[in-house]
């Protein structure tokens, strides 16, 4: 028994990743960030979110947040929605399960939050294990967000 668990920390040792000389060699800040930003396009993030809704009611307090997420290419897309009573405007949800009115999917989790600037923050993490998952988020600039007067003079904001 022992010799098998020795036999399995040398695999792990010898298997472990090491940093390629190439990039302890850089230095030069430049090189460094086109090496980082080659990487991230190598490695595009595989969410896809589909049918992007989110505003207020006329003439109520509720407002929504309804999409559509893929998470792998190929998979099916997990419908997310919520409604809230926090006033006409879109609102601010902090990180929740994605569900709508027939399910739930606990793997996919998102939040909808202002950046302080006007600007809203929408993130995506998709947990396929219980150690790791994906994250993907985008930022919403506020010119994206439409303000409508309505007849009786109440506002309201959507996406």
């Amino acid at each position: 028994m022992r010799l098998l668990r020795i036999l399995a920390l040398c695999s792990l040792a010898f298997s472990a990743p090491y940093s390629p000389p190439d990039v302890a060699a850089e230095s030069d800040t430049g090189d460094f960030e086109r090496r980082v930003a080659k990487e991230s396009a190598d490695t595009a993030a595989v969410f896809k979110i589909e049918r992007f809704y989110a505003g207020g009611r006329s003439q109520s307090e509720w407002n929504y947040v309804t999409f559509a997420a893929q998470v792998t290419a190929g998979a099916a897309f997990a419908e997310c929605s919520i409604t809230t009573n926090t006033g006409p405007k879109v609102p601010t949800i902090e990180k929740t399960e994605c569900r709508n009115a027939t399910s739930l999917n606990k793997a996919i989790k998102w939040s909808l939050e202002p950046m302080g600037t006007g600007m809203m923050h929408f993130n995506v993490w998709w947990e396929f294990t219980s150690h790791a998952h994906l994250y993907g988020g985008v930022h919403m600039y506020q010119s994206w967000f439409k303000e409508w007067t309505m007849q009786d003079g109440s506002k309201v904001q959507e996406h």
